[in-house]
């Protein structure tokens, strides 16, 4: 199963309360160190913030990591080229969208070389990945329907856009 992976928290104490939650898929080089950074800049300021690490949808920790989701003052969501691909970090985003509809959670996505109008239009690289997990997920086409609508909601929240510069 896909993974949202990182750095940090092999295991999860539901009795602390995260102020950010921090989504993102870590299986490209430049993805993990920008996280890395952007999570050691966040401790400095003294946010506790919450990292996933290589969850899976069966663990029990699913449960708790909606809890922390919940209970988060803010979500920052780093998309990367391989954000789309994860079924976890799509259903994770589903999840943070409710509570900034529900609970009033703050949400900032950030665009690490990835074009905010890919990520909402579906195109390029995300098209490519949802049309894959349509394929993979024909049973379960609402729950695509879900992370389309959440692809689409997200790119347009106010964010940060980092894009390859030339060299």
């Amino acid at each position: 199963m896909a993974s949202c992976s990182s750095s940090s928290n092999s295991s999860l104490r539901v009795e602390e309360k995260y102020e950010v939650f921090l989504s993102f898929t870590g299986s490209e080089d430049s993805c993990i160190n920008f996280t890395s950074h952007l999570y050691t800049v966040l401790s400095q300021k003294q946010l506790k913030t919450f990292m996933a690490d290589s969850l899976n949808r069966g663990d029990e920790l699913w449960l708790a990591v909606t809890e922390v989701i919940e209970e988060s003052k803010l979500a920052l969501i780093i998309f990367s080229k391989d954000y789309a691909p994860s079924s976890l970090c799509l259903d994770l985003l589903v999840k943070i969208l409710d509570c900034k509809r529900g609970k009033g959670l703050i949400v900032l996505p950030v665009f690490n070389h990835v074009d905010p109008l890919d990520v909402g239009k579906l195109s390029g690289d995300f098209g490519e990945a949802i049309f894959n997990l349509e394929e993979q997920f024909k049973e379960e086409m609402n729950r695509v329907y879900g992370w389309r609508a959440a692809l689409e909601k997200v790119a347009y929240l106010s964010g940060w856009v980092f894009l390859a510069t030339r060299q």
